[in-house]
């Protein structure tokens, strides 16, 4: 089973030089065999998951996930063009994992995990990040999708 590992505890600044499409990216990772995508470095973000066992990676289905993960980078790009607060979310596993962030001008709360209820503004949950730290996570984990194959 071929896995793209991406450690999200590295940071990346570089951009992922971008010529495919979001759906061809996705499929050429599936018809290369690759079956899974690994997120690992995520104790950093104090990920909440069901079961309320620590983990520090999760394993995410390629064939239907890769696609989601380069299409919310793409959509993080086309926010920061605005230039405004917005929330940037991505749902995977079948909406049963997801990577959210309120992006303000100077940092980003992110939450990680398995969650029922909305991340509102008020809410306690999740971390402070930089948003040149929250763009990094981002460019890694396009990057390290975009070269696999």
């Amino acid at each position: 089973m071929k896995t793209v590992s991406i450690d999200l505890a590295e940071k990346s600044l570089a951009a992922p030089h971008r010529q495919r499409s979001a759906a061809d990216v996705a499929s050429a990772l599936v018809k290369a065999g690759y079956e899974l995508i690994e997120l690992k470095g995520l104790q950093q973000f104090h990920p909440k998951f069901r079961d309320g066992q620590p983990w520090d990676a999760v394993a995410l289905p390629a064939d239907s996930d890769a696609e989601s993960l380069i299409t919310a980078y793409d959509g993080l790009l086309r926010n920061f063009a605005a230039k405004k607060s917005f929330k940037h979310s991505v749902y995977l596993i079948d909406g049963a994992f997801e990577i959210t962030g309120l992006v303000e001008p100077n940092l980003v709360r992110l939450r990680v995990g398995e969650y029922r209820e909305p991340f509102l503004p008020a809410s306690e949950i999740g971390v402070q990040i930089t948003v040149e730290d929250y763009v990094s996570l981002w460019h890694k984990i396009a990057f390290a999708l975009e070269t696999a194959l």
